[in-house]
């Protein structure tokens, strides 16, 4: 019996785990699978003879909650860290990049485009203002914008792009992030919480979360995202994302660019 990714199975020793769908193929055999009613497991290759493959239009449920085109790490990519719960990849072409250093007219375009989408609002003022300032010179925000709008392309979900954080600066997006994530995180995250380091070197602990927060139109799923466009991942982040991830009981997942 040969099992793929994306085929559809139920564990006959564990018929509690629910049908589930294979997300990972590893060559020692071992498999992992996203199970309806337990989560994601990881299946042994003595325990692949108890999995049988099914009809994936006979259980409905499957579909829910995952995300298509997600695909898993090889450890020796240079990207792997444990606390990753899968990735995309996309194509990112530099044009746009060098278009919008001149006058940030690839964000006012896709602004214009997704703003107000059918299940809600992709981006708002506060993100179009953020982008549009002087750092779009750098070339910075329009990855995150790109990663958001090729994640809502994949999957229907709404976005909270950067400095989500802040109830300040982007309150709209705060307020959104507080009913997912809860009163306690959202204090945690937008910065309450101890100094680090020792003696003179004790600093403000200004760490982030992800740069995405991508959550269900009806608020009955989400997830973090961080993206990446050929950047290496920083300390901080190493530090900070199981963090988050620990806390919030909630996936991070890496969206690589290629440029």
């Amino acid at each position: 019996m040969t099992i793929k990714i994306g085929n559809a199975v139920v564990h006959t020793n564990a018929p509690q785990f629910g049908a589930g769908v294979v997300t990972e193929v590893s060559t020692d055999g071992s498999l992992r699978i996203k199970f309806c009613n337990v989560g994601e497991k990881k299946i042994a290759a003595d325990f692949v003879q108890y999995l049988r493959p099914v009809d994936a239009t006979e259980f409905p449920e499957i579909g829910k909650g995952v995300l298509p085109g997600l695909q898993h790490f090889n450890k020796r990519e240079s990207y792997y860290r444990k606390y990753w719960d899968g990735y995309w990849e996309d194509s990112f072409h530099l044009s746009l990049c060098d278009r919008n250093k001149a006058d940030a007219s690839v964000i006012k375009e896709w602004y214009d485009t997704y703003h107000n989408v059918p299940e809600g609002i992709l981006f708002d003022e506060d993100d179009l203002k953020l982008a549009t300032g002087p750092q779009h010179k750098a070339g910075n925000h329009i990855h995150e914008w790109f990663a958001a709008i090729s994640l809502y392309k994949k999957t229907g979900y709404l976005s909270l792009v950067e400095k989500y954080e802040s109830p300040k600066a982007h309150s709209r997006k705060h307020e959104i992030f507080k009913k997912l994530a809860g009163d306690d995180f959202a204090r945690f995250a937008a910065g309450d919480r101890p100094a680090i380091g020792y003696g003179e070197c004790k600093k403000r602990d200004e760490r982030q979360c992800p740069d995405l927060l991508m959550y269900a139109p009806d608020f009955s799923d989400w997830f973090f995202c961080e993206v990446k466009a050929g950047e290496s991942i920083g300390g901080s982040q190493d530090n900070f994302f199981p963090i988050v991830k620990k806390m919030t009981n909630k996936p991070i997942y890496l969206m690589v660019l290629n440029r």
